[in-house]
């Protein structure tokens, strides 16, 4: 994508840059969410999605949500009612009919049958043969802290101002550097 210049890697104050700049025809790939793909839907253009690209190994980054309760809530049975409800066959089948988000049950995110031509594109189920290969931010031994230093710090490469080599290079000091220090 870098080299190539056949999409945007560079956001500046925008979360959704590369999707938009997609959804304008002007960046012919982007690297999205199942979450996003649900914008392209009206919008009068084809796309479709293929598997992320690999490099030494297959790996992907997995993104999930997840319903909570406080356990102090006054109206926890409530709660419990609508957590209950969300996760049916029933509501998360609702989900998938009218969204591209995969829905949290396997049988309902795998069941094909209720993939729909007008919501969904022709390689939907793709997250069926990526899903072995993805990690969490846990799972690669990143901290929160660790992840945004990563982001902030490749911002000069993907505008294009820092070569990866010198980018790569810097980062990986900084992040020894930063290793070596005590915890407090």
């Amino acid at each position: 994508m870098y080299q190539h210049r056949v999409a945007p890697v560079f956001s500046h104050g925008s979360d959704r840059l590369a999707e938009d700049l997609f959804m304008r025809g002007r960046a012919a790939m982007i690297l999205t969410t199942y979450y996003f793909m649900n914008e392209f839907r009206n919008q009068g253009m084809d796309w479709d999605l293929l598997p992320p690209p690999t490099g030494r190994q297959e790996a992907t980054l997995l993104l999930g949500n997840g319903l909570a309760i406080n356990t102090n809530s006054p109206n926890r049975a409530a709660a419990e009612a609508l957590v209950d409800f969300l996760t049916s066959r029933e509501a998360q089948s609702e989900i998938k009919m009218q969204s591209c988000t995969i829905p949290a049950r396997r049988d309902v995110a795998e069941d094909r049958t209720l993939w729909r031509f007008d919501v969904h594109p022709e390689h939907y189920h793709v997250f069926v043969d990526v899903l072995p290969y993805a990690r969490s931010i846990r799972e690669l031994g990143v901290t929160e802290e660790q992840f945004s230093f990563l982001e902030k710090e490749l911002h000069l490469m993907w505008a294009r101002m820092e070569a990866p080599d010198v980018a790569c290079h810097r980062i990986t000091e900084e992040w020894n550097r930063r290793s070596a220090l005590p915890t407090l």
